[in-house]
């Protein structure tokens, strides 16, 4: 597919469909690719977390989740055609695994949240096999759950990973053990599997198209999500606008 490359990341640059007909295609072929939602926070953690960078890095199925990243493509003289938000890309998934008689893991989320989101969305679009996981917080500092994690997975056999351990553990995750476990798509969901639970209200389609769903999303879980729309985030912004413009000028590369 074709792809805007922004601070070597390659944020897909096409429709739904098509990035169903590239997961799709992976798993039929057995081929891993994996990915997530690229929007401000994601590129906050490429310059900050050098772990993560490595693992976006290796990603394929990066979708432009956010508006600011729409206006950063635009800012660079390479405008993507479309925004695909992960919560729009976890229920294609999942639509897929119920046509093709795919298998779906989910991994993490609140408790409970797995469990209540494929209820909900298997009344949308049929019955398909499925499992879930929720660890521990902390996962990622025990090696024994970790171990235990990576087993349940390639038990599994798997054709989907939706990954809801927040960034930058998921990607960091998936990137280390992937191989071992062999599932073909994975895919950080996030907040999406909190959404599809009921638990979280998704912003309204007129909030998207003004950019604003983070500030929807900030007044549900304000202490949470302060320092990272705030602190973060919006620094980033700025950043980002100077650096789309000194890259117009080819002053600096992706």
């Amino acid at each position: 597919m074709d792809s805007v490359k922004i601070l070597n990341v390659h944020v897909l640059n096409g429709s739904l469909e098509e990035m169903m007909e590239l997961s799709d295609e992976a798993i039929r072929n057995r081929k891993q690719i994996f990915g997530t939602g690229i929007n401000l926070n994601q590129l906050y953690l490429i310059q900050n977390n050098p772990d993560f960078a490595k693992a976006i890095n290796n990603a394929v199925l990066c979708p432009p989740d956010g508006t600011p990243v729409m206006w950063i493509s635009k800012w660079m003289g390479k405008p993507l055609k479309q925004k695909v938000v992960g919560p729009s890309i976890t229920l294609a998934l999942c639509e897929l695994a119920a046509k093709k008689q795919y298998k779906i893991f989910i991994l993490g989320g609140k408790e409970g949240s797995a469990e209540k989101a494929l209820e909900n969305i298997k009344k949308m679009y049929g019955n398909f096999e499925s499992e879930y996981y929720c660890p521990p917080f902390g996962f990622e500092r025990d090696e024994q759950e970790t171990a235990k994690m990576v087993k349940m997975l390639t038990d599994s056999k798997a054709d989907i990973l939706l990954m809801a351990l927040s960034a930058p553990k998921q990607e960091i995750f998936v990137e280390k053990y992937r191989r071992k476990f062999g599932i073909p798509v994975t895919f950080g969901a996030g907040i999406a599997i909190d959404y599809f639970a009921g638990r979280i209200k998704q912003a309204p389609e007129w909030v998207n198209k003004t950019g604003m769903e983070w500030f929807f999303r900030m007044v549900q879980e304000p202490k949470r999500l302060f320092e990272r729309y705030i602190i973060h985030d919006l620094p980033t912004l700025i950043f980002m606008r100077k650096w789309a413009r000194q890259y117009k000028k080819g002053a600096v590369t992706e």
